[in-house]
């Protein structure tokens, strides 16, 4: 299929396609001169800034001289002693760094630390992606609670007023920009849908640009989006009324209007293995990037990655029932304060799937959860082994302790589980079609760790994983296997997809046009049967790679770079955890094959460096694309 300079797809029969493919590159050619000429004036004023021009960069605050902008602020830091001056901007770069701070941070992301100096007294605000603006005080002894200001944000940030006509994807200066009135708003493009007078909040982190808009109608609705200079997200409307679903009765089977069913795994299948558990406490980690008000639990005893059609082990399974509640230290529940949301069920016992009734929770996205089941059998019952990580007792009674769990964490977890969420229909989700190292085999917790993971909860999306631990690239290549076919049709297909396939396949003698006819292969069942929004990610090293196998890796690796079979990008895996193309860095290396948890993390920002779903072109792009038509 013809698609155009922007990857957009055309039809193959269309008599228009020279001339609007002509048409869109010289659109293209210029919006790509007008993105240079912006980058450059915001360049400038960034290395002006850091050069001290600006008197620390903050009105009059600061010395003249000092730059306000400081650097990464590392792991376990303690934010009540910032490194450095008294004021300025400290960066966090990613979750883990957000949650190892002392004291807590109020909400989880990434963002800017900003501290004010007034004598000894102290101002601090923890501006939040995606997320909240919190402000704090505090002396050397004490300090008030984080209070979120979203609401009257004006105190922390320079204050703009956007000129007539202003396009709003240009702006990506951090700070904030107020539309004053509803004349000013018609004249602007790429404001949310309805969006009057207002205020828009940027931030930034490195080139992960984050729009939040705050209308200041009756309502006071707000709106989030993330984007680069090449293109963002669409808008999505992220205030209560946005999010919050009202409780719905249990008979119901399916999500209602305006809402789909997505899949979350929190396990995935093992090539082979089994457990004989006759008595067990499982809690799983929950932490998703958008919010989630109403689940169903999916549990069945099969393994869909030890044969084409699914092993299935039979004999009934009795849970004592299902807990939720937020989590503190791993695997507590908050002030021992959690929720039965399932009474005690039983499994069929042929094997075939449970399907709880819908269950009302609160999971938000600045916050850690814990789904907790309880379980009993019979002495010699056979459990699919999967890898998903949880904490795990042998007493099915410690599920729903409220205080003193003392299960120990493991890899592995019985039956294949997972979670039907109802979100709103707009929810983007994305599809990760891989092996142990989209599994995350070597993190602490596989799956919950996994890069795929951590790039939704950044991305405000949902993980789908098509990932098997051991597999390899041809063991995906056909379309009836049960592993394509595990869903039925209500549960929502991924928005786009990662093809990351191949590890387990570099091995002596192997030629590259078998590498090659795998991947067509897998993308052609992908585009059938997921999305056919599919990328490419290059094969990481193997630090027991021979001379021959690494000269295969790197030969299929250039190739995945031209994008084969249409994909619309391939991302550059392998940079992101070693240097030399040969070896797993040592700081990301689990075992020599396997990443660890900031392997995974420098995986995910490979991804967030540009959105993985087709750009949309704006109003003015499709105003000035007409006009070039006529």
């Amino acid at each position: 299929m013809a698609t155009t300079p922007l990857g957009l797809e055309l039809p193959p029969d269309s008599t228009k396609i020279s001339k609007f493919a002509e048409a869109h590159r010289t659109l293209a050619t210029k919006a790509d001169a007008i993105l240079a000429a912006q980058n450059t004036k915001v360049q400038s004023v960034v290395d002006r800034a850091n050069a001290g021009e600006f008197k620390g960069n903050k009105g009059d605050k600061g010395d003249p001289g000092a730059s306000w902008v400081q650097p990464r602020l590392a792991a376990n830091s303690n934010i009540d002693a910032l490194p450095g001056p008294a004021e300025g901007a400290w960066p966090i770069w990613t979750f883990a760094d957000a949650d190892s701070m002392t004291p807590d941070l109020p909400e989880l992301g990434t963002g800017e630390l900003i501290q004010y100096a007034q004598g000894t007294y102290r101002t601090q605000y923890w501006d939040v992606n995606g997320g909240g603006l919190w402000k704090r005080g505090k002396q050397a002894a004490w300090a008030t609670t984080w209070t979120r200001i979203d609401r009257n944000p004006m105190d922390a940030w320079n204050y703009t007023r956007l000129p007539v006509g202003q396009d709003i994807n240009l702006l990506t200066i951090p700070g904030y920009y107020g539309v004053w009135s509803d004349t000013d708003a018609d004249t602007m493009t790429n404001l949310p849908v309805g969006f009057k007078g207002g205020l828009i909040r940027v931030t930034r982190m490195g080139a992960q640009i984050y729009h939040k808009a705050y209308r200041y109608a009756n309502d006071h609705a707000e709106f989030t989006r993330e984007g680069t200079t090449a293109g963002f997200f669409g808008w999505r409307r992220t205030d209560a009324a946005g999010v919050v679903l009202p409780s719905f009765p249990d008979i119901s089977t399916a999500p209602r209007s305006g809402f789909k069913s997505a899949y979350l795994a929190l396990n995935v299948p093992e090539t082979s293995g089994t457990e004989t558990n006759t008595s067990q406490s499982i809690r799983f980690p929950l932490w998703y990037g958008v919010p989630i008000k109403r689940l169903r639990l999916h549990i069945r005893n099969w393994s869909t990655g030890s044969s084409a059609a699914g092993t299935v082990y039979t004999g009934a399974v009795n849970f004592t029932g299902a807990w939720f509640g937020k989590a503190i230290a791993g695997n507590q529940f908050k002030d021992g304060v959690r929720k039965q949301v399932l009474p005690a069920f039983t499994t069929p016992a042929n094997g075939s799937e449970y399907v709880s009734p819908w269950f009302d929770v609160d999971i938000q996205t600045n916050g850690r959860d814990i789904l907790a089941l309880g379980f009993t059998t019979p002495a010699g019952h056979v459990q699919a082994k999967s890898r998903g990580g949880c904490w795990r007792t042998g007493s099915a009674a410690d599920a729903d302790l409220a205080t003193g769990y003392t299960g120990t964490y493991s890899n592995f977890s019985p039956f294949d589980v997972w979670l039907e969420a109802e979100v709103p229909a707009a929810t983007p989700i994305v599809a990760g079609v891989g092996d142990s190292n989209t599994a995350a085999t070597g993190t602490f917790m596989p799956v919950y760790d996994s890069w795929l993971s951590a790039y939704c909860r950044q991305a405000s999306a949902l993980p789908y994983f098509m990932a098997i631990h051991g597999a390899t690239a041809d063991t995906w290549d056909t379309k009836t296997d049960a592993k394509w076919n595990r869903f039925t049709a209500d549960i929502a297909r991924p928005d786009s997809a990662i093809h990351f396939l191949g590890r387990n396949n570099m091995q002596p003698g192997v030629t590259l046009p078998t590498l090659q006819a795998n991947f067509k292969a897998v993308v052609d069942i992908i585009r059938e049967k997921l999305t056919p929004v599919v990328y490419a990610a290059t094969i990481t090293p193997s630090n027991t790679e021979t001379p021959e196998v690494q000269a295969l890796r790197r030969s299929y690796n250039t190739w995945l770079a031209s994008k084969p079979e249409g994909v619309h990008d391939c991302f550059d895996f392998v940079s992101a955890v070693s240097d030399d193309d040969a070896t797993i860095r040592a700081a990301d290396n689990a075992d020599g094959l396997h990443f660890k948890i900031t392997g995974h993390e420098k995986v995910a920002a490979k991804v967030l460096e540009r959105p993985v779903n087709p750009r949309v072109l704006t109003q003015t792009e499709t105003t000035a694309l007409l006009a070039l038509l006529a």
